[in-house]
């Protein structure tokens, strides 16, 4: 019973300070300060009230594939995976489009030496002459790993997350090619057309049913990060079949934010 009326008191007193800060911020113009779109997972309730609660801001829930139901292929990859729904086929074929050079120049840098190191252990590990020394030096190694991750895993996901930041991710380079068509490529087309384009944006905002937009509109896909899980894909988003669903939320984006397609909803009615 005490938890429940903490509970209850919490969502009163962030329903009060939400609406203060949209009468003291937004009354004027009518407008948020900012729309926080998120997958209609679950686990996107509690960002969403605490989000709702700083602030004049709104939050909306849409399918985690965001509506654009599409093949997609990372930078430096031949992977491809099918970001939507299991039960819906995709239509488009999206991969990244890189643009920032010195960002580039310092993932590849990277890729190649993890690339080259791989090579280095993988032949040490298969070769006859060298497979047994490797294992008994390496060993070690191995074990301190493993009790460092054992006894302090905090210190090594921080010293691994340090790691990782210093590498610059796809989509602080990259940019979803969904501008670029191009229905010459056997199977599916690449990109997409104008038309397509304004249908996916003005589908869902129509959805969501939004009359004005805020100075802000974000777009939040969710991913999962785990280990030695079996379960690693249920724990991404479900409605881009067990995958991230970062790259579609930066579709919508690139989509939306395209003069073309803002032209292109003016003449339905939704002015962005």
């Amino acid at each position: 019973e005490r938890v429940a009326a903490e509970g209850e008191a919490r969502d009163r007193g962030s329903e009060a300070r939400r609406k203060d800060g949209a009468r003291a911020d937004g009354g004027a113009s009518g407008r948020p300060d900012a729309q926080l779109v998120f997958c209609i997972d679950t686990r996107s309730e509690v960002i969403r009230r605490h989000v709702e609660a700083t602030g004049d801001y709104e939050t909306h829930g849409y399918a985690g594939f965001f509506g654009v139901p599409m093949e997609y292929t990372r930078y430096d990859t031949d992977v491809s995976v099918e970001a939507c729904p299991p039960i819906v086929d995709p239509q488009h074929r999206v991969s990244e489009v890189p643009g920032d050079d010195d960002a580039r120049a310092s993932r590849d840098r990277w890729a190649d030496l993890r690339e080259a190191a791989g090579e280095v252990v993988e032949t040490l590990r298969s070769n006859p002459a060298t497979a047994f020394s490797f294992v008994e030096g390496a060993g070690s190694g191995y074990g301190l790993a493993l009790a460092a991750r054992t006894l302090v895993p905090g210190r090594v996901r921080d010293l691994l997350a340090g790691a990782d930041d210093a590498v610059p991710d796809d989509h602080e380079f990259c940019e979803p090619g969904v501008h670029e068509h191009d229905a010459s490529n056997e199977g599916l087309p690449t990109g997409l057309t104008r038309d397509e384009r304004v249908e996916y944006a003005a589908t869902a905002f129509e959805l969501m049913g939004w009359e004005a937009f805020g100075r802000l509109v974000v777009f939040a896909g969710h991913a999962a990060e785990t280990a030695n899980n079996p379960y690693d894909s249920s724990l991404d988003c479900g409605a881009c079949a067990g995958n991230p669903g970062g790259p579609n939320a930066r579709a919508l984006a690139a989509i939306c934010n395209d003069s073309e397609v803002r032209a292109g909803l003016r003449e339905r009615g939704i002015d962005v």
